[in-house]
């Protein structure tokens, strides 16, 4: 209030008018005080003893008279007003402060077309209804919420009148940035993606990918899906870094929503640790994403290469028998998960890490040794963190096939057998092929037994619980043969599968189907990558 030089109260009118760096005006209209004009009035002036109050009978003019209250209050030529031309019926002014930064911001709202904008410019892009959101994100940032005609929910950050907020640097954000939690769980986790162009967020509902978002002038951005709605907005903000005394730099994530109670959540910066020590030089990384195998044991990278994560040691990869990359597959390697399969002394172990390489969690498929040996392994993670592996083996003495196939919901911590499907008119062979897609929809291939030169294929929608044999239309390709599933997914309209004829010649075969179980449609033959 020590800045209040003038209140100014008109019929259905109070204008305030105080200079801090520059001269600045409010008019606020009756119906926007829930006390009423005349009780804002008479508080105003004892909060404010050293403001002119002036009280008149006269009624504001839209046009001259707020123009001429300025200029007598302030007994200048010029004044700098954000408020100009915003006097007149229909429009409710509405201020929101800060009482950490003192900053605030003024909207407009007109009521004629359900429009907010800045008192003196241009309306937000979108009319809106009902109700607004108001969240100060960070010093001197407002994010503004509302709700437009269509039934959409949009964001805008705009920056106070006061105060100095940050800004992003780079606009748009680059790296990698989570969420601090004490315990082992890494917690949200947001990463640019520069070959792609896009944002990966991690959360525990799983990964979203945007290609999509607004920017605004630096005070920060709004991740949008694919129809362009905001989903999230990332602020910048500078606070204490975890378990230490110095600040550093943060992404403050918060959910576009008209709920109240939505919190925003402050992501760090993630550094990369140091490259484990060894005798030789490191392992050099071509791709984004990639794992070595040297002398030194089994290596991981997120980054390029930039930081370097150990899964296994010098002496484990001699137990295992692992001398190359070739000898981890079956592999799994995404930015959420990864995970290989091992085999030592009749038992099968799966490794996995949730965490790009910090912890690994391993654990034995099959447990106690066996005169069995492993044909065939399949592993598949989606993006919610679950796992599926198939373990086949074969008799030494006697021939006779298992198959065993095995799900875990903690990321591979532990594993449990499910059901195996079994050909209606064929021997059990090894399972050569095991893909899910989500949590519930897979897709499996298995060996011929009957020496049909095709597989057997096998869908489930229920995790696993229930697997039904497909009739997978080869013949239809013209090829004359196939060996194993190698993808399967679900593009924009159809479910994707697609086998390959390796080692016997090197194609792809794609067929396109309605659901998991069929029918399906071949597709298109191709040459192998």
């Amino acid at each position: 209030m020590a800045d209040l030089a003038l209140v100014q109260r008109f019929p259905g009118w109070t204008v305030l008018v105080w200079k801090k760096d520059k001269l600045q005006a409010l008019p606020l209209p009756d119906a926007a005080c829930p006390m009423g004009g005349e009780a804002l009035f008479y508080r105003l002036r004892q909060a404010a003893p050293r403001a002119v109050c002036r009280l008149s009978h006269r009624r504001l003019r839209p046009r001259w008279g707020f123009v001429f209250c300025l200029l007598a209050a302030a007994g200048l030529l010029f004044l700098n007003s954000q408020f100009l031309g915003m006097v007149g019926q229909g429009f409710q002014l509405i201020q929101i402060p800060d009482s950490a930064s003192g900053a605030h911001i003024a909207l407009a709202y007109n009521r004629h077309t359900g429009q907010f904008s800045l008192p003196g410019q241009a309306p937000f892009p979108y009319p809106a209804v009902g109700d607004l959101k108001l969240q100060w994100q960070s010093d001197a940032c407002c994010a503004v919420t509302y709700q437009t005609t269509d039934g959409n929910i949009r964001v805008e950050l705009l920056d106070g009148t006061d105060g100095q907020p940050p800004r992003l640097d780079p606009d748009p954000p680059t790296g990698r940035w989570q969420q601090y939690l004490e315990l082992s769980d890494a917690g949200i986790t947001l990463r640019w993606d520069e070959e792609g162009q896009c944002y990966h967020l991690f959360t525990q509902d799983g990964e979203s990918v945007y290609h999509q978002w607004q920017q605004f002038d630096g005070l920060g951005l709004a991740l949008c899906d694919d129809r362009g709605l905001p989903q999230w907005t990332l602020t910048p903000d500078t606070r204490p870094l975890p378990n230490t005394d110095s600040d550093g730099p943060v992404l403050l994530l918060c959910p576009v929503t008209l709920d109240k109670n939505g919190l925003c959540i402050p992501l760090y910066a993630c550094t990369a640790p140091a490259a484990p020590e060894t005798d030789t030089a490191p392992p050099v990384f071509t791709d984004t994403i990639d794992v070595c195998v040297n002398e030194n044991g089994v290596f991981f990278t997120w980054d390029d290469g930039i930081s370097v994560q150990q899964a296994l040691t010098a002496a484990q990869c001699q137990y295992y028998g692992i001398e190359s990359e070739a000898d981890l597959e079956p592999l799994v390697l995404r930015w959420d998960v990864a995970a290989f399969l091992t085999r030592a002394d009749g038992q099968v172990w799966a490794y996995t890490t949730t965490d790009q390489g910090q912890t690994w969690q391993a654990a034995s498929l099959t447990e106690g040794a066996s005169q069995a040996e492993v044909t065939d392994l399949c592993l598949s993670f989606t993006g919610r963190g679950l796992g599926f592996a198939a373990v086949s083996t074969q008799d030494r003495e006697s021939g006779e096939i298992q198959v065993g196939i095995y799900t875990s919901a903690d990321g591979g911590v532990s594993w449990s057998a499910v059901n195996t499907p079994a050909p209606q008119n064929d021997s059990l062979r090894p399972l050569n092929g095991l893909i899910f897609y989500d949590g519930a929809a897979g897709l499996a291939s298995m060996e011929s037994g009957s020496g049909s030169p095709w597989p057997h294929v096998f869908a489930t929608e229920d995790c696993g619980q229930t697997w039904e044999e497909v009739a997978m239309p080869f013949a239809d390709s013209g090829q004359t043969s196939a060996t194993r599933l190698v993808e399967f997914f679900f593009d924009e309209y159809d479910w994707v599968a697609i086998f390959t004829q390796e080692p016997a010649a090197p194609r792809e075969i794609t067929f396109k189907g309605s659901m998991p179980s069929g029918p399906w449609t071949y597709a298109a033959t191709h040459a192998s990558n």
